[in-house]
């Protein structure tokens, strides 16, 4: 803690290449996009002290509370202003001192290995007046370049938890975190470990002079600490029964609790449907427990803490929906989230596989996929997505039984269908005949990774194709009747495709007179040997009369 003596003694010295004094009579004044200009600045410079409410010349005359009707500065809270509008989040000791009867905030910036921006992507260092006072300047080109070694290089979990020691973490969290490892298949070895040495492995301890992290604080932390440096954690749990709330809890518990808690909530409504496969009896939860998991723990590990803004878990009828603050991680779309495993906080993620908590493999929206559809729900739905936040909405209500037959069966004879096949099948099944440019739009896979897939369906006979190019479509083929008891279904449905064929064929004929092979396969959306067979089959039937024979022959309806 800086004393009011200390604090006169900076302001006696002036402003210098580390100290730097800032205006703020009014909560207009000094804005907070220019306190992230000011302390980025000096962040890419020496670092130093930012002392806002002294004037130039170094008269004290106060700063006006930041906060709309705060009638003091919460210094957390503008600590936590400072790490979301500075990339890489920049972590920053904000004090509130009283001079002469004036409220003065005082920012301790350190000097940054790689450059800071604003979140509006300015870049400016610190740097000495011909006359000798500071200022800062935009980083020209090359000296970026020089310094640059990634916007992304320093994990926020990482960064000092300034003025932090063991004392501020609980020990019961210790406690839970080996209890996690031993349950869940975890870490053994970190089970073994004293809790300095876990927080060493996890990389949330180290020898520099601020030696606990934020994510030692996040996963460990007690109440007042949580409070101190991750103000802006808050999860809330809410049940709606029909528009009334039944269940509103809100937490900011450390984030294995967290996970623990809301995994014994949720449990108190999960159902089970079942079928039976043979002599097996094969269970169907309404919300398996590996879906609200990933789902949980991924909002809980990509939501960005420099941000105000609560994790948001909301159960209702047919649905349980997930929210964190922060949008899609770097490289990471809505298009890719299936395969991309891009964690904002690296070492966060790790901490969460190695207590068993997650996939180890970062496979973990995959199985939320593959956990669903086997089951015979829906997919996860991530459309309403935005760049502030992220949202996952998961089904639990109408359950495919049939879907989950097949792919029980189809497992237990065949092995494993991949994520990509299953959602497939799932959309054939849901929506039948369904074109490649259908397909494409529902699942939102690329074309060529999707054609694939479809090929190796139809190989194996749980797809069909109908027609060829432009007109070409999809549905459920054989294998997939086969498998759940439906052959003769199939078999309708071939003999109802023919028959529509035939009237599309001779409604041709009536209209144009006379139609050829190429333009029964075009009309029809059949292949040119179906379309052959076919036209063959209406000829010897008498309902249609044959010219030539040659590839130029045609057909035209019989005359009276």
């Amino acid at each position: 803690m800086t004393s009011t003596d200390d604090a006169r003694k900076i302001i006696a010295a002036g402003e210098s290449l580390t100290v730097e004094f800032k205006s703020r009579r009014e909560p207009g004044h000094f804005t907070e996009d220019k306190l992230a200009a000011t302390v980025a600045c000096m962040a890419n410079g020496e670092g130093g002290q930012l002392l806002i409410g002294v004037e130039d010349n170094g008269t004290v005359t106060g700063c006006a509370p930041w906060g709309r009707g705060q009638e003091t500065t919460d210094s957390a809270r503008l600590e936590a202003v400072i790490q979301h509008k500075t990339v890489p989040p920049l972590t920053c000791e904000v004090e509130v001192i009283f001079l002469d009867g004036h409220e003065i905030v005082q920012v301790t910036v350190p000097k940054s290995p790689s450059p800071i921006a604003t979140s509006n992507g300015l870049y400016q260092r610190r740097t000495m007046r011909i006359n000798g006072g500071p200022e800062c300047v935009a980083m020209e080109p090359s000296y970026l370049f020089s310094r640059y070694n990634s916007v992304n290089a320093r994990d926020w979990s990482t960064l000092d938890a300034v003025g932090a020691t063991l004392h501020d973490l609980d020990t019961h969290e210790f406690d839970r975190f080996r209890r996690m490892i031993r349950t869940s298949s975890g870490d053994d070895v970190l089970a073994e470990l004293p809790d300095e040495d876990i927080l060493r492995a996890l990389r949330f301890y180290d020898n520099a002079p601020n030696p606990v992290k934020l994510g030692a604080v996040l996963l460990f932390g007690t109440a007042s600490s949580l409070a101190r440096w991750v103000p802006n954690h808050e999860v809330i749990f809410q049940v709606m029964d029909g528009t009334a709330v039944s269940v509103n809890h809100r937490t900011t518990a450390p984030l294995l609790a967290v996970v623990e808690d809301v995994t014994n909530r949720l449990d108190v409504y999960r159902t089970e449907d079942e079928i039976t496969l043979g002599m097996v009896r094969i269970a169907l939860p309404n919300l398996p427990e590996r879906v609200s998991r990933e789902a949980v723990a991924n909002a809980l590990l990509h939501r960005d803490y420099t941000t105000l803004g609560p994790v948001k878990i909301l159960l209702e009828r047919g649905r349980l929906s997930v929210t964190n603050p922060g949008g899609l991680p770097r490289g990471v779309t809505l298009e890719t989230i299936i395969e991309d495993s891009v964690p904002r906080s690296p070492a966060l993620a790790d901490a969460f596989k190695r207590a068993g908590i997650v996939d180890r493999a970062g496979r973990g929206v995959r199985l939320m996929y593959q956990s669903l559809l086997r089951s015979g729900h829906g997919e996860p739905d991530y459309s309403s997505t935005t760049d502030d936040q992220v949202v996952v909405d998961i089904p639990t209500a109408d359950t495919d039984r049939e879907f989950a037959r097949f792919v029980a069966s189809w497992q237990r004879d065949h092995g494993d269908l991949d994520v990509r096949e299953l959602r497939i099948l799932h959309c054939l099944h849901a929506d039948g005949r369904v074109s490649t440019d259908e397909l494409t739009s529902l699942l939102g896979e690329k074309p060529t990774r999707l054609r694939r897939t479809l090929h190796h369906l139809t190989d194996i006979s749980l797809v069909e194709t109908l027609g060829r190019g432009a007109t070409r479509e999809y549905r459920l083929g054989s294998a997939f009747f086969d498998s759940v008891g439906r052959r003769s279904d199939f078999i309708r449905s071939q003999d109802l495709d023919d028959v529509r064929a035939r009237q599309l064929i001779l409604a041709y004929a009536t209209e144009y007179g006379s139609v050829t092979r190429a333009q029964a396969a075009e009309t029809c959306g059949l292949t040119g040997t179906v379309v052959y067979r076919l036209l063959k089959n209406m000829a010897d039937a008498g309902e249609l009369e044959k010219h030539g024979t040659t590839r130029n022959s045609y057909y035209t309806l019989p005359q009276e």
